[in-house]
């Protein structure tokens, strides 16, 4: 059979005779609580101008540019860089030129993590000639308040990443709300960079869908700043 009888009022022989709301409710938040367990997305931008960029707003101290060989901007491709995440990935080259200075930044704006259990912050980077002026950095904020700005590259030149490579950071128990800025420092023609998939994601979470209408008397939570992780 498809499934086995949990009561004789739920189902007799495969048959459904009798619906038991009581523990057909009890059921379904159980099979939420499975769920929760599983990784899910708080919040991410991954550069796709779209709907799915759910960490928002994304804030450039230079509006995004493409002039000749210098960019600073939504990308498909960039030398050997292609999207690590979806179909777009933020493309970097020749900063100290006509797309503004040698060092530019993107912020994204706090993120409440309060729903889930445990959270993790990451985002991937690819880095091709890399010379010891150039440099790739990142701060978190816990609560408004600086982690220190942590440094991707490591002082060789050239340096590339050979590929994407990924920060993940576990985010300490008892934070409420996590902000990022990324600092590019990049000088030159020959130097490419790309970021993708600045995301927060989170366990132990709230539901994603939330029941519409409370039962038996269980109070349903809204979490419409969730999107479930595929």
């Amino acid at each position: 059979m498809f499934f086995n009888c949990i009561t004789r009022k739920i189902c007799n022989f495969g048959r459904l005779k009798k619906i038991d709301v009581k523990r057909l409710t009890l059921l379904f938040l159980f099979i939420l609580s499975l769920s929760s367990l599983s990784a899910q997305v708080i919040a991410v931008q991954s550069f796709e101008q779209a709907a799915s960029d759910t960490w928002v707003p994304l804030s450039l101290s230079t509006a995004n540019c493409t002039v000749g060989g210098d960019r600073w901007d939504y990308s498909t491709s960039l030398s050997t860089i292609t999207p690590n995440h979806l179909t777009q990935f933020w493309g970097i080259q020749d900063l100290n030129g006509n797309c503004g200075g040698a060092s530019e930044t993107l912020t994204l704006p706090n993120v409440d993590i309060t729903v889930c259990a445990t959270a993790t912050f990451a985002f991937d980077y690819y880095i091709i000639g890399y010379e010891s002026t150039d440099d790739i950095t990142y701060e978190l904020f816990y609560d408004n308040i600086g982690q220190g700005a942590v440094s991707l590259t490591p002082g060789g030149s050239p340096f590339s990443t050979g590929g994407w490579s990924t920060v993940s950071i576990a985010i300490p128990g008892g934070v409420t709300n996590v902000s990022v800025v990324i600092t590019v420092t990049q000088n030159g023609g020959s130097d490419y960079a790309g970021i993708d998939n600045i995301n927060i994601s989170g366990t132990g979470c709230a539901p994603c869908v939330p029941l519409t209408e409370p039962v038996n008397q269980i109070t349903a939570q809204s979490t419409t700043n969730i999107t479930c992780a595929s």
